[in-house]
């Protein structure tokens, strides 16, 4: 049984997961402490913040399974326990970043599988690993800091700058930009 489009004007306080709806949107602020499954696309408006390890799954292809972060996203204050970031969407849907990721309390970890992902921010943090399964487009100056980056496909960095802050690196495709550097430095001396 499908639950339809669920679109929530205010904050969300989510303690159980939610399953087979087809759409979600939050307009302001989102606590995520379960998982969440659509068909289509789920739109998180407000400041994300992480109550346990997260998986955020979208069915749809194209554009109509998008996973879109309006704002920031942050784990919890006190690193030994913070929380993952999985977004699972079809191979031809994104998602968004629009926001910093883990700048003030840093993810856990960070993956995104099978879709595309941009990152339309200037950092992305997470304590342990990141792991970008497909194609990646940056859409600003970037920083990534993480104990290791790994991509499955190209990044496409455009004019920005792009910076890897890391112990261990596997990019599975080009890096590609225009008039913007790639730094790559060690995370240990970070």
């Amino acid at each position: 049984r499908t639950l339809g489009a669920i679109a929530i004007t205010g904050a969300l306080d989510l303690n159980a997961a939610i399953t087979n709806a087809s759409s979600l949107s939050v307009s302001t602020t989102s606590d995520l402490g379960a998982n969440v499954t659509t068909s289509g696309t789920q739109t998180y408006t407000g400041a994300v913040t992480l109550g346990s390890d997260i998986t955020l799954t979208t069915s749809a292809a194209s554009t109509s399974g998008d996973i879109t972060f309006s704002s920031t996203v942050e784990g919890v204050s006190s690193p030994s326990s913070s929380y993952s970031l999985t977004a699972t969407t079809a191979a031809d849907a994104h998602t968004i970043f629009n926001g910093t990721v883990g700048n003030t309390n840093p993810l856990k970890s960070l993956s995104v599988s099978a879709g595309l992902t941009t990152l339309n921010t200037d950092t992305v943090k997470t304590i342990g690993t990141q792991t970008y399964t497909g194609a990646v487009t940056v859409g600003a100056n970037l920083t990534l800091t993480a104990s290791s980056i790994t991509t499955g496909s190209t990044i496409a960095a455009g004019a920005h700058n792009l910076t890897l802050v890391t112990d261990a690196l596997a990019l599975g495709g080009n890096v590609s930009g225009g008039a913007g550097t790639l730094t790559i430095a060690p995370k240990s001396a970070a």
